[in-house]
C-alpha cells in the first residue's frame, strides 16, 4: 500500500538528490547499514553519549530503511528549523542501501517528479524535523495548496 512522506534536508544535500536521484538521511554513528544492525547495536548506539543516536533518530531511521517502501512519495522541504518550504516531490524508486562515501550514506533511490524553482513555504509541515509518515488527504491538500 502505498504511503506518504514529508522530508526536510539540507539545501545542499537537495541538489545532490536531484542530480543523483535519490534521498537520503545520515547519522554520525550509524556507520554500516542500519538493516544489519542487531537490537544489541542499536541499543549500544542509543546509550553512546559520543553521538547524536536517539529514540527520534531510530525511529527516523525505522521509517526511512523499513517502513517506506518503492512508489511511496515524498515531499522534499528545505529551510530552518522553523520553516519548511516545499523544493520537490520524488517518488521512492528502489530499496534502501547504504554507502561508505559521501552524505547521506543512507539513501533509497527516487524518480523526481517536480523540482520548484522558487520553493513553497508549507505551514503545515514546518514542524517537521527530518521526516514524517502523512496521510494520503494531507499529501492531496498538499498539492492541491499549490495550484
Amino acid at each position: 500500500m502505498k504511503k506518504y512522506w514529508v522530508m526536510k534536508t539540507f539545501q545542499e544535500w537537495w541538489a545532490n538528490f536531484q542530480s543523483d536521484g535519490l534521498i537520503g538521511i545520515d547519522e554520525s554513528g550509524v556507520d554500516g547499514g542500519y538493516l544489519e544492525l542487531s537490537n544489541d547495536e542499536i541499543r549500544r548506539l542509543l546509550e553512546d553519549q559520543n553521538n547524536n543516536f536517539n529514540d527520534y533518530q531510530n525511529r527516523v531511521f525505522q521509517q526511512f530503511c523499513q517502513w517506506m517502501q518503492v512508489d511511496d512519495f515524498v515531499l522534499i522541504g528545505t529551510g530552518q528549523t522553523t520553516t519548511f518550504n516545499l523544493s520537490g516531490i520524488a517518488r521512492v524508486s528502489g530499496q534502501y542501501e547504504f554507502r561508505n562515501n559521501p552524505e547521506p550514506r543512507h539513501y533509497r533511490p527516487v524518480e523526481i517528479l517536480k523540482v520548484f524553482e522558487s520553493p513553497r513555504s508549507m505551514q503545515r509541515f514546518i514542524r517537521t524535523p527530518r521526516l514524517e509518515r502523512i496521510d494520503e488527504a494531507d499529501f492531496h491538500e498538499s498539492i492541491i495548496s499549490l495550484i
